[in-house]
């Protein structure tokens, strides 16, 4: 997606366009279908995790079995991710209610950042992408569990789609996060934005972000990045 020249945002990079923004909207029809389905799908998705494991657990004695069990472990890796896709449908609706509540506490960057890295850098590395952290701001305030589901949810779907050679970064200044997906070497040529981070993904990280007093924003700068950047509220105003 080619980019115009755009006003610097503070401490350097480009101004991003809003995507959410904070606000009182009342649960759309569309939220309330999904924290049913999710409600709804947990109990048999949780039925399947069950049986993978029991049938992992008999197959597992057997040596000549080896074959079976990584498909099963395949499954159980899949199921466990719609286990998680499920939870956020749920708890994205319940944030837009204000039903599940939000626990502001002093986050250390290192620790959220390290865990969120090492979670995904095996994948990444095997995609031929890199991913590394730039750190201005050693402590945020945030609900850590939910900071950190929200990004890892764009870190998913960031290694997914970024091109070999590309580098993820994850990024912390004042009271926001930002993941910033570089193209490979000099290229300016990367997938559309919306096609990297888009669906549930967007969505769950624009409820976290409302719930935090912030907003989601977007944008791709002029040297072919992708920034998506999650603010929160500032602690100058937080509890």
């Amino acid at each position: 997606m080619a980019a115009s020249v755009r006003p610097e945002r503070p401490g350097g990079g480009p101004a991003l366009r809003p995507r959410g923004r904070s606000g009182g909207d009342p649960p759309s029809a569309h939220g309330r279908l999904a924290a049913l389905l999710a409600h709804d799908l947990k109990t048999p998705l949780a039925a399947i995790a069950m049986n993978i494991e029991f049938v992992l657990s008999e197959l597992s004695r057997d040596p000549a079995a080896a074959a079976l069990c990584a498909a099963l472990d395949d499954c159980r890796a899949a199921n466990t991710r719609a286990i998680g896709i499920l939870s956020d449908m749920a708890d994205a609706a319940r944030l837009e209610t204000g039903e599940h509540s939000v626990k502001l506490v002093k986050v250390q960057v290192v620790r959220l950042f390290g865990g969120l890295v090492r979670r995904f850098e095996s994948d990444a590395h095997s995609r031929g992408v890199a991913m590394t952290s730039q750190i201005d701001a050693d402590i945020i305030r945030a609900d850590e569990g939910l900071l950190a589901r929200a990004l890892g949810r764009l870190l998913e779907r960031a290694v997914r789609h970024a091109r070999p050679g590309s580098t993820i970064c994850l990024e912390s200044r004042d009271a926001t996060v930002t993941v910033r997906v570089s193209p490979p070497g000099d290229e300016k040529d990367v997938v559309p934005i919306h096609d990297v981070f888009r669906g549930l993904a967007m969505q769950f990280t624009e409820a976290v972000a409302k719930a935090l007093g912030g907003e989601v924003v977007t944008d791709t700068a002029d040297d072919g990045c992708l920034y998506v950047q999650l603010s929160m509220r500032r602690p100058s105003v937080a509890p």
